[in-house]
């Protein structure tokens, strides 16, 4: 009986402890960065959308401040690689 018990709490305080929440909600992650570097300014946002362990979408927001027109061509170029990507 004793053991009994002692199995009961044991499995209450398991489940207190871990909770009995669904990691099948989708949640959501942002991340941002500023960067100031020399004459260029950038900030960047990443917001990734998963349920559970699996990434379900990724979307990035980078935002490029210059007066170096040679720079802003080279992350103009950058923006071709979206054709790439399968959008749903």
């Amino acid at each position: 009986m004793k053991k009994l018990k002692y199995l009961v709490v044991l499995l209450l305080g398991i489940v207190v402890i871990t909770g009995c929440e669904s990691n099948d909600k989708e949640k959501t992650m942002v991340c941002t960065r500023t960067i100031n570097q020399d004459s260029i300014s950038m900030n960047l946002k990443y917001t990734v959308t998963y349920k559970g362990e699996y990434v379900q979408q990724i979307e990035s927001v980078e935002k490029v401040k210059t007066s170096d027109p040679t720079t802003l061509t080279t992350f103009k170029d950058i923006k071709g690689i979206n054709k790439y990507f399968k959008k749903n």
